[in-house]
């Protein structure tokens, strides 16, 4: 398994968690972002070259902006478009 992760400290400590409940070689960290396409890109070419094939994508990334739609600013709705939105499409078409 591959876990796809932005925070760095956060992947690895994953990563490592699985490879120690499943065993060495069946967990691995690959730091991206999701809504990014290169990344993406990345990570399918990692996860054949380790595992050969991708049988599951369990996307659980998302980004809200809390507050009230005119003190939110549009940057921070383009951040929560980039991940809750572009990513699941790259996803889907890598």
């Amino acid at each position: 398994m591959i876990i796809a992760e932005i925070e760095e400290a956060t992947g690895n400590k994953t990563a490592s968690k699985l490879a120690n409940e499943f065993g060495p070689g069946r967990a691995m960290f690959v730091k991206m972002d999701v809504g990014d396409e290169e990344d993406v890109k990345r990570l399918k070419q990692a996860a054949l070259a380790e595992f050969g094939k991708v049988d599951i994508i369990l996307n659980n990334a998302t980004i809200f902006p809390m507050d009230s739609v005119e003190d939110v600013p549009i940057t921070a709705w383009d951040k929560s478009y980039h991940v809750n939105l572009r990513g699941p499409v790259l996803l889907a078409l890598a």
